[in-house]
């Protein structure tokens, strides 16, 4: 399922790195809203940390990005439209 902690940081206009587990593929966007990494990757996990610490510019693009996703998908008023259109029509 959906991290609440990955949905909340997002909300905070904070990029993410995140593991390939549960579903993050659908929060976490390479180079969109942050990184996707293969379970235990330490490695590439340490690279796309280090390359946020290091880019002030592209953590600040990559947050805004992740806080729009959430806006645009994730909100109260989007799941209400889903969980109707999934009442009306049998499909979301």
């Amino acid at each position: 399922g959906l991290s609440n902690s990955v949905l909340e940081a997002m909300n905070r206009c904070l990029p993410i790195v995140s593991t390939k587990a549960g579903d993050h593929d659908h929060l976490a966007i390479d180079d969109k809203t942050g990184y996707l990494v293969e379970v235990g990757d330490r490695e590439v996990m340490a690279e796309r940390l280090l390359k946020l610490v290091e880019n002030q510019q592209l953590r600040e693009t990559l947050g805004k990005n992740a806080y729009q996703l959430i806006v645009s998908e994730f909100s109260i008023e989007k799941f209400r439209e889903r969980y109707l259109n999934i009442i009306e029509n049998g499909q979301p």
